[in-house]
């Protein structure tokens, strides 16, 4: 997997802010990802999935994707019946042409409103061999916002560090 390099330096960069349950291996419509969750605090949890996104993905499964791991980590996760109870950040890696059509479509990997068990805060899409990183989040990041511009900050860091050793190959 292309993005197990990444995981280590978002956990490091999410430690600060108590994202230190052991890693987790979801599967998601047949495509893998890792999970890093923090813990419960009083009944809310943030979550960050990496996924690597196949070479046959297309712009018109994102919707479907983005609700389908709604409802896996809500599976795994939730434990009470509130909404907001769950907060998920989502990066993608994938190639080039997916990258390039992925990003006329990047709004709508986020929620509009919070009204979900599992509200999806924001994404970060990136290329497999650090072309861009282009990032989407949503309203209201008040508390967790430090949180969504970690990841951001870790993903551009590792995309750049691929780029520079492609470019040296």
């Amino acid at each position: 997997m292309i993005h197990q390099d990444l995981v280590p330096s978002l956990q490091q960069a999410l430690a600060p802010f108590g994202y230190v349950e052991p890693l987790a291996a979801i599967s998601v419509e047949g495509i893998e990802g890792i999970l890093l969750a923090t813990q419960r605090k009083a009944t809310v949890r943030y979550l960050c999935g990496v996924f690597e996104l196949p070479d046959t993905f297309e712009v018109s499964q994102a919707r479907k994707f983005i609700d389908a791991t709604r409802r896996e980590i809500s599976k795994r996760y939730a434990k009470f019946p509130y909404w907001k109870e769950l907060g998920t950040y989502l990066v993608w890696i994938c190639d080039k042409k997916q990258l390039q059509h992925l990003e006329k479509a990047a709004s709508e990997f986020k929620d509009r409103t919070g009204f979900h068990v599992n509200v999806m805060l924001g994404a970060v899409l990136a290329g497999a061999n650090g072309q861009s990183v282009r990032s989407e989040r949503t309203w209201g990041l008040f508390e967790s916002g430090a949180h969504f511009g970690a990841i951001e900050k870790t993903v551009r860091a590792w995309s750049e560090k691929r780029e520079s050793a492609a470019g040296d190959a």
